[in-house]
């Protein structure tokens, strides 16, 4: 961002800049999200971004893989539950 000409502390920084309240788009608004695209795809942001998030994700799965398998065997006994009340078909 900085060789276009801006200085934003951090990528989702320019977003906050952003006139979203009029329906016409200014054409420094323009320059600013052509250069900010450009900006994130020359130095590969939003790749990084997606492999550090997809991993955090996923380490994240599995430590609450045990609580999670839980939550569902515990919704699937409800809802054979509220079958029998209700003698509606579970689904």
């Amino acid at each position: 961002m900085k060789k276009a000409g801006y200085d934003y502390a951090d990528p989702l920084e320019s977003i906050a800049t952003a006139r979203l309240d009029s329906p016409e788009v200014p054409a420094a608004e323009i320059e600013l999200a052509t250069a900010d695209v450009t900006c994130k795809r020359s130095s590969g942001l939003v790749e990084v971004w997606n492999r550090t998030e997809s991993a955090i994700q996923r380490r994240m799965i599995g430590e609450h893989a045990a609580a999670a398998a839980k939550q569902r065997a515990d919704d699937a006994a409800r809802v054979r539950n509220a079958a029998a009340v209700t003698g509606a078909s579970e689904g």
